[in-house]
Parts: C-alpha cells; sequence; structure tokens
C-alpha cells in the first residue's frame, strides 16, 4: 500500500493532489476490515493460543507422570 504513495512521488518533484487523496485510500480498509472481521480474528487469535497451550501442557504433564513412575521405583506401564 505505501508503494502507490511511492509512485506519486519522483526523483523531479512530487504530486501533492495524488498523495494526499491515496492517504485514505490505503488508511480507511484496514479499519474497516477490523470491525467487519473482528469476532474472527479474536476467535482465531484465541483458539491458536489455546490450542497451542493445551498441547504443550498435555506433552508436559505426560512427561512428568512418567518421570515420577520412574522416580518411585515402579516400572512405567507399557501401554502408555
Amino acid at each position: 500500500m505505501q508503494l502507490t504513495l511511492y509512485n506519486f512521488s519522483s526523483h523531479y518533484g512530487t504530486q501533492y493532489n495524488l498523495h494526499f487523496m491515496n492517504i485514505p485510500l490505503i488508511t480507511i480498509p484496514p479499519p474497516l476490515m477490523f470491525l467487519f472481521f473482528n469476532r474472527q480474528i479474536a476467535a482465531g487469535i484465541a483458539s491458536g493460543a489455546i490450542k497451542g497451550y493445551l498441547r504443550q501442557s498435555a506433552s508436559a504433564a505426560s512427561q512428568r507422570a512418567a518421570t515420577r513412575e520412574t522416580a518411585a521405583g515402579s516400572p512405567p506401564l507399557a501401554g502408555r
């Protein structure tokens, strides 16, 4: 998007009328997209954060359980 601003500037001069007209055209769409897709954006961020946390905590819990079983002297169960 910023490349469009660059296109209206040259080594010899700048077309300020096109520059200032282009600024709202590249500024307005992102906030509008956020307003319309706010729920989907928030849901995607939350689901990614929770899924990664659950996967990591489950594997860490199984590793801790296996460590506790071997430290207690009993052999770990074969079916795990």
